[in-house]
């Protein structure tokens, strides 16, 4: 369900978390598979942000993880920030986030560095093709 193309539906899909119609284990399931889909991941995120006094209290304190999963999976700079910005602030009191959000902040960083990094020169291999 975390691999609807349109955004419409993926909400909709992700607004079962909120509900009994989804488990609370099965919430790893459709975050998850979210985050590995492209599309998917700022829909994610900002149904996130929308609904986040909601997840949080939905969300089990082992699986919490899933919270910040999204920071990982920003790739530029005004992502990365931004979800530095919100996920920080948002979860500096629940336990079993801290260090998932750290290495999520990392691995955001280290894209962000491997794009600027090589982009101008994929750009111009790319053109000559």
């Amino acid at each position: 369900m975390g691999t609807f193309d349109d955004p419409t539906t993926l909400r909709r899909a992700f607004d079962l978390a909120l509900t009994d119609e989804l488990r609370q284990s099965e919430m790893t399931y459709l975050f998850g598979s979210a985050l590995r889909h492209r599309a998917a991941r700022s829909v994610l995120y900002q149904w996130e942000k929308d609904n986040w006094e909601k997840l949080r209290a939905r969300v089990p304190t082992p699986e919490r993880w899933i919270l910040v999963g999204a920071a990982g999976e920003m790739c530029t700079a005004g992502e990365r920030d931004d979800a530095k910005a919100f996920l920080v602030q948002a979860t500096h009191d629940l336990e079993g986030t801290k260090r998932e959000l750290e290495e999520g902040l990392e691995e955001a960083q280290l894209c962000v560095a491997l794009r600027e990094h090589g982009a101008a020169e994929v750009s111009r291999y790319l053109r000559k093709k």
